[in-house]
């Protein structure tokens, strides 16, 4: 009996914990900038200057031809909650916004970073991509609506 009552009492907090949080903010990788993109030059660049702009590479592969491929990665989410309910509800109930009619808004960034060295380990070429999105969902849990779309892309990117 002990036991289940203690039992209740932990998954009771983790629940509580997790209606306390307000904003969540997640990333894998290190986040990379356009200017040192723009130092990246075909046939100059070496592969020790790749590694000095961006340090080790999550993945190295030999291609066929004895060129390298080396890959970056960055992934990034930041959720907070919106509306009414999170105003309101999480002034007075924790994890309100839940059930007042509040949503949640999630900014979310992906950088891949594709760069090819010759046998000679310059930069033969490289591709870069780098993709933002919004999804906001709004209404209470049984009223749930979601909606993705692409970000603006910011000034200082």
């Amino acid at each position: 009996m002990k036991r289940i009552a203690r039992f209740a009492s932990v998954i009771i907090a983790v629940t509580l914990a997790l209606f306390v949080i307000g904003c969540v903010s997640t990333s894998v990788g290190t986040k990379m900038s356009a200017d040192k993109i723009d130092q990246l030059k075909k046939g100059v660049t070496t592969r020790a200057e790749v590694e000095t702009l961006f340090g080790k590479p999550i993945a190295t592969s030999m291609l066929g031809d004895g060129r390298r491929m080396m890959v970056y990665n960055y992934s990034g989410t930041k959720v907070k909650p919106t509306g009414l309910g999170a105003t309101i509800g999480s002034a007075f109930v924790p994890g309100g916004y839940l059930f007042m009619g509040g949503g949640a808004r999630a900014d979310q960034e992906q950088q891949t970073l594709q760069i090819v060295l010759n046998k000679d380990g310059i930069v033969e070429d490289f591709e870069w991509n780098d993709t933002a999105s919004v999804t906001q969902s709004t209404g209470g849990l049984l009223t749930q609506q979601t909606t993705t779309t692409p970000a603006p892309a910011p000034s200082n990117r």
